[in-house]
């Protein structure tokens, strides 16, 4: 086959997988992933970030977990957060609750029990264990903090896009 005829093969090929809807995303972020998990962290890197330029989700959330760990880069718990924070916007759930774990104790950044109880409002949307969490912390808190945290809660929602029921609000005991 001549040069002329194999690059019209590749573009059919390509062409067919994206009108499949193909996400080779998909495959990038597992083989990122598989790499982590067996410690060749450099791969994951290579794997990953292209992946988070571009704004997905897993990736930035992978990324934060790295720095936050140092694996494979230096330890960094301002580009942890950063990382974080771009996959919180993005609606993953998991970098939600991890923010809302690092606000309520404290230590990457400043300790803040609203910002954490924002992030597990957030995060909480049908899932039990991160409910129980943010009503524990619902119930440690002042009544003008609870809804200091709704309002956030709330305009973070309206922000992103990300449609939830409205907060619930624990009771004080």
């Amino acid at each position: 086959m001549t040069g002329l005829g194999a690059m019209k093969r590749l573009c059919r090929i390509i062409a067919v997988l994206m009108i499949a809807g193909c996400d080779l995303t998909v495959y990038q972020y597992l083989d990122g992933q598989r790499a982590y998990q067996a410690g060749d962290y450099d791969t994951a890197l290579f794997l990953w970030r292209p992946m988070a330029e571009i704004g997905d989700a897993a990736a930035l959330y992978s990324l934060g977990t790295m720095y936050a760990e140092g694996k494979g880069v230096a330890r960094d718990d301002a580009e942890a957060v950063k990382f974080f924070q771009k996959a919180a916007r993005r609606g993953h759930a998991k970098a939600q609750v991890v923010l809302g774990n690092m606000y309520y104790h404290g230590g990457s950044v400043a300790q803040d029990g609203v910002q954490a109880l924002m992030w597990y409002n957030i995060a909480s949307a049908g899932d039990y264990e991160v409910t129980q969490k943010r009503d524990g912390i619902a119930a440690k808190m002042s009544p003008d903090q609870v809804g200091e945290a709704q309002k956030l809660t709330r305009e973070w929602l309206a922000s992103y896009g990300k449609s939830a029921k409205p907060p619930i609000t624990a009771k004080r005991q």
